[in-house]
Parts: C-alpha cells; structure tokens; sequence
C-alpha cells in the first residue's frame, strides 16, 4: 500500500539521517581535537624559534621518553616550557625525555608526571620535591661558574634563574648517565603501542581541523541536516 510505502521511505530516511549525523558528529569530534593539537604545535613553532627546531625538539623528546608519551602531551611540555622563559635547546629537551624516562622506572610517577615536575622546576627555580627524589642539586657550583663567565660578582635574578637550570640539567645528565641504557619492559612496551595509536588517531584530527575540504563537506552536511529537520 502506499501508506506502507511512505512507511518505509520514512524509516529510511530517518536511518540514513542517524547514520550522516553520527559519522558528522564523529567527523567533527577528531577535527575538534585535532585543531587543539595544532594550536599547541603552532605555540611551540613559534617559542621554539622556528618550525624546524620544533620538529628536532619533538624529535628528541620522542627519543628520549621512548616512544611512551604521546605527541599531544610532549607538545604541552615543551611549548609550556619554553613560553615561561626557559631557554632550552632542542637537545636539553632530548635530555629532560631521556631523565623523565629514567625517574619513572625508579618508580617516581609515570614518564608524563616526571616530566611535568621537571618542567615546573626549570620554571618555578623551586626544587625541594625534585631534591627528595633524586638527591642534592649543586646551584653553588653553577652560580659560581655563570659569575665567572660573566665577570662579575653578583648575579641578576633571571641570571640566577639561568644558574639554577643549568644545575637542574647537569643533574639530569648525571641521572641518566647513572642509570645506563635504557630499554622498554613489558608495560612499557604496551604503552608504547597505544601511544603509536594515540598518536595515528590524533594525526588524523590535525588533518581534519586543516583540510578546506572537509570543512566544506561539513557545511554540505550541516546543510543537509537542516533540510530534513525543517522538512520533519
């Protein structure tokens, strides 16, 4: 019958309308994300001088954690870092991802938790909870040398706060040499794999947020949305 019909047509169409809204939804979920990846990639181009010693910092820090933090979170690392006035370069960074990585197998927090503890000690100058992990930070030392390199007798705050990072990393590179090679265990290894995944999924959220093309599919859907809602 032709009511049936209709019936039908209707049940398809409502069918249909659940399946574009869900992949949309799903669509703009990832593009959502991903546009917040490349906001922090584009804040880290810029504090890092240049897109280049951006993709050399993310490199080492990659390197350095073994592949078990994921991109997202080593973007907020770095580019925090470097916009309070930390001056690092693309191989302290490297450094801070090898001492992270050494600091959680000792059983300290999780790769990303050392390292947001060390970013908040090269920031802050405050390193009491740093100290109660890995021992003594010789600032004395470092004081004197950056006096003597300047040639003078007193150092300027952001001067001092310079001394006191350098120390931080000198301990870092004591750390990690004390420590040896590393090697991922078996949880590791699994966090690893998900990070790859993490990392794959989140690529494709920053491809979305940049692609003109799937921002003007996402207008023809929108579009079309409001067409069937109106005609409803």
């Amino acid at each position: 019958s032709s009511s049936g019909a209709f019936g039908a047509i209707a049940l398809g169409a409502g069918a249909a309308f659940a399946a574009i809204s869900s992949v949309a939804v799903g669509i703009m979920a990832m593009g959502n994300h991903g546009a917040d990846i490349n906001d922090v990639a584009d804040t880290l181009d810029n504090f890092a001088g240049s897109a280049e010693n951006a993709v050399e910092i993310m490199k080492n820090l990659r390197s350095g954690t073994m592949g078990v933090v994921d991109d997202f979170e080593l973007l907020k690392f770095s580019s925090k870092t470097l916009q309070a006035g930390v001056k690092l370069t693309a191989e302290d960074f490297g450094t801070l991802g090898q001492a992270a990585f050494v600091l959680q197998n000792r059983g300290l927090g999780s790769t990303n938790e050392m390292l947001n503890t060390l970013s908040r000690s090269l920031v802050t100058g405050r390193t009491r909870t740093l100290e109660m992990q890995i021992g003594v930070i010789d600032f004395a030392a470092a004081q004197k040398n950056l006096q003597k390199e300047l040639g003078v007798d007193k150092l300027t705050k952001l001067q001092d706060a310079e001394a006191k990072r350098t120390a931080i990393l000198d301990k870092m590179r004591t750390v990690i040499k004390e420590a040896g090679p590393q090697e991922r265990d078996f949880g590791e290894t699994l966090d690893f794999v998900k990070t790859r995944i993490l990392n794959m999924n989140d690529s494709l959220g920053q491809a979305i947020a940049r692609s003109p093309v799937v921002m003007k599919a996402m207008t023809a859907v929108d579009s079309s949305v409001t067409i069937m809602v109106t005609a409803a």
